[in-house]
């Protein structure tokens, strides 16, 4: 993955930093078709089909995390590997902070987003006091939506959310 600043019609490439940062991010995905998928402990739900926002954490470095989440080769852990199953990962905002707060700040703050609703209470929220880390935008545009949540995060007091693609999808090679 690369750090991607957009600067007016251009897009420039930085280093990737983001393998040893710490902080929270924003995933946002899109299912396809109507399904059912078992969430670990949570059980089998139904999802619909449309646009989802997962907000996670990293502590050890939010590419790190995020490769994980997009490997078809792990381990089922968290909540999101099973919705990964079917889900596909579309763009991730990335948001560098040491405060553990920022994973729920975050989350709070996509939730508040107009037309967002919460999917399955308890998903990725487990360890806080959160209703959900997973926010649910029905068919909306995937464009609009990354847009959205990137205004939306803009607006938290300190908080410089960055775009992130993957260096194999971008055409250049990483660093």
């Amino acid at each position: 993955m690369t750090l991607a600043h957009d600067c007016s019609d251009k897009i420039e490439f930085t280093v990737d930093y983001l393998v040893i940062v710490r902080g929270a991010y924003c995933m946002i995905c899109e299912l396809e078709d109507d399904c059912c998928i078992r969430v670990g402990s949570l059980g089998k739900t139904k999802f619909r089909r449309g646009v989802y926002v997962y907000v996670g954490s990293a502590q050890r470095g939010i590419e790190q995390r995020v490769g994980r989440h997009r490997s078809d080769k792990k381990k089922r852990k968290w909540h999101i590997d099973y919705f990964l199953d079917e889900a596909e990962v579309k763009a991730v905002i990335a948001v560098p902070s040491e405060d553990k707060e920022t994973e729920c700040r975050l989350s709070k703050s996509v939730h508040a987003i107009a037309g967002a609703s919460t999917p399955l209470s308890g998903f990725g929220s487990s360890d806080c006091g959160c209703d959900s880390h997973l926010v649910y935008f029905g068919d909306e545009d995937l464009e609009s939506v990354s847009e959205t949540v990137v205004y939306h995060l803009s607006m938290l007091g300190g908080m410089y959310p960055e775009k992130m693609t993957d260096a194999r999808k971008s055409g250049r090679k990483r660093r």
